[in-house]
């Protein structure tokens, strides 16, 4: 194959090997085989109180939370806990009627790389799964998907120090590496982040933006109470970034 071969010359590092080798595959894998199983999902389950919900999303942590009524296979919408914590002491009928949303299905026969341009072209970054009978068999988010062309966010493409330390420039402003584990920079911002939906700060700016960036590009973009500044992308990872806290943020 001509990723073999490239790589037996030198000219493909090994890398770049393992996310052309990903490409290559990225259509040939199917949204089922990279679910997370419906019996791993965290529900929110209509006869529930707001108290209960809260306790699971605070349990979980996760950003996008499925609804359903009786099963898991009546899925009634989905909340994004961020609209959610949006309104004071709200009503579980307000709750139903404003903050559910409708659920992105998706059938588990459909191609990965055609589920990513679906999803980047939605504006959605969380999908329900549905099996031949239409009942849920799991849900795919971005960064499911991300991570089959990128590998593991964590998978120590740098050395520890390099991807644990966040250095504090100033009063509101610190540099990051794409691969800082996402709780510890929670913890050390004292805010809160995303940390069950994405494992590093580079798998969460990639979930946010949808798609990977060339090498040496140049971004910026709002996320999660954060400016965030990438300096360089060097083998489809963040290598430095700098973030501040947006005015208001906790």
């Amino acid at each position: 194959m001509m990723v073999d071969v490239g790589s037996a010359k030198g000219t493909i590092e090994k890398h770049e090997k393992e996310f052309i080798q990903n490409v290559f595959e990225f259509d040939d894998i199917t949204a089922a085989e990279i679910a997370t199983h419906r019996m791993k999902v965290a529900i929110l389950w209509s006869d529930e109180t707001l108290e209960q919900w809260e306790e699971t999303i605070h349990k979980n942590s996760y950003t996008v939370y499925p609804v359903c009524h009786e099963t898991a296979d009546e899925v009634l919408g989905v909340i994004n806990i961020k609209e959610y914590f949006r309104h004071k002491n709200p009503t579980k009928e307000f709750v139903m009627e404003k903050v559910l949303q409708p659920a992105y299905f998706v059938p588990g026969s459909v191609k990965a790389d055609n589920l990513f341009r679906n999803m980047k072209s939605q504006r959605t970054r969380f999908a329900i799964v549905l099996d031949e009978y239409g009942g849920m068999c799991g849900i795919v988010t971005m960064n499911d998907l991300i991570e089959q062309l990128v590998g593991d966010f964590s998978d120590g493409h740098h050395t520890k120090g390099e991807t644990q330390v966040v250095r504090k420039l100033n009063e509101d402003t610190w540099q990051v590496s794409g691969q800082q584990e996402l709780e510890g920079l929670a913890e050390q911002l004292n805010m809160w982040l995303p940390t069950e939906e994405y494992e590093t700060f580079g798998g969460m700016v990639f979930g946010v933006l949808g798609s990977i960036p060339d090498d040496g590009v140049q971004f910026e973009l709002n996320a999660y109470g954060l400016h965030i500044e990438v300096k360089n992308i060097v083998d489809h990872r963040i290598e430095i970034a700098t973030i501040q806290k947006i005015s208001g943020s906790a």
